[in-house]
């Protein structure tokens, strides 16, 4: 079995570079690959990263599905039996103004890139360590950071029937909906082949723009990239960030649910429609607001 790898590296916000390539220097010990893929190249940029590593490609790609969609050629275009997994990168906004929720969680810009990063490269310990887990546990499918492990709520346009129809129309049966919201994740190269599929095609993807919008194939497929790893039967390793986030996950996971069971008041459906749930029994509440007479 090889124990060579493949990092795929999408390249956007130029000015990352050093931040990555510090990163990428913590795999050692192994061979490995570098596909830079991204249709806005300049020479600064390859000539930073050519001086870092010689032999790395640059492919280029369509302006489609952000990070998704080059990734997704990039694996279309290469033999997989070659690598023992793939480690996948993007640049990504850093604007602190953002703020996304993940797990109860307020992530900004660098510190969600950081804690996706890190997870897999904070060091050469940590590289050695996730490395290792591949070669001695065949089943192992993928490694990401805990603090993004997000299952799907059909109130989400993207997770819900647009998402169903996707994996029905690729043939997938999930065993999971679990995902790594950020999408940056090692993943055992053999569990990609599904890729492939002729199906899966550039003009499923909207053009990217300035910003995201949800609610798209792009989106639909952030999950799908993991979906489909475990319903191969893959399991996946989640890195902990701190002792602290490891026992919040741990209540959360494990208490919640319980929590949930005895007493809860949510909204539910596109429509949000307010439910009181009590000892697993759920009550539709009254709308708010005056009949009209």
């Amino acid at each position: 079995m090889t124990e060579k790898i493949l990092v795929v590296f999408h390249l956007y916000y130029h000015n990352q570079i050093p931040y990555f390539i510090s990163k990428m220097k913590n795999i050692t010990g192994v061979e490995w690959d570098l596909i830079v893929t991204g249709n806005n190249l300049t020479k600064e940029s390859a000539d930073a990263i050519r001086k870092f590593k010689p032999d790395a490609r640059f492919m280029e790609t369509e302006n489609r599905g952000y990070d998704i969609w080059p990734f997704i050629q990039c694996i279309k275009g290469i033999d997989l039996s070659k690598y023992l997994y793939v480690i996948k990168l993007h640049t990504k906004n850093e604007d602190e103004s953002m703020v996304i929720q993940f797990n109860g969680i307020k992530f900004r810009g660098r510190k969600w890139l950081s804690l996706m990063v890190n997870a897999l490269l904070r060091s050469p310990e940590r590289f050695t360590k996730n490395h290792n887990a591949f070669v001695s546990r065949p089943k192992l499918g993928l490694i990401y950071s805990m603090d993004v492990n997000v299952t799907t709520r059909d109130s989400n346009i993207e997770d819900g029937k647009m998402l169903t129809d996707e994996l029905a129309r690729l043939g997938i049966k999930p065993l999971s909906r679990e995902y790594c919201a950020g999408t940056m994740f090692a993943v055992r190269a053999s569990a990609l082949e599904f890729l492939k599929d002729e199906r899966i095609k550039s003009d499923i993807f909207p053009a990217s723009k300035g910003s995201h919008n949800n609610g798209t194939l792009t989106h639909a497929y952030e999950r799908i990239l993991c979906i489909a790893v475990s319903a191969q039967g893959y399991q996946k390793k989640l890195i902990k960030s701190s002792r602290y986030r490891y026992c919040y996950f741990f209540v959360k996971r494990n208490i919640q649910p319980f929590l949930t069971w005895l007493f809860e008041i949510n909204y539910h459906g596109e429509e949000r429609q307010k439910f009181l749930t009590i000892f697993g029994f759920r009550f539709k509440l009254p709308s708010k607001g005056v009949k009209n007479a």
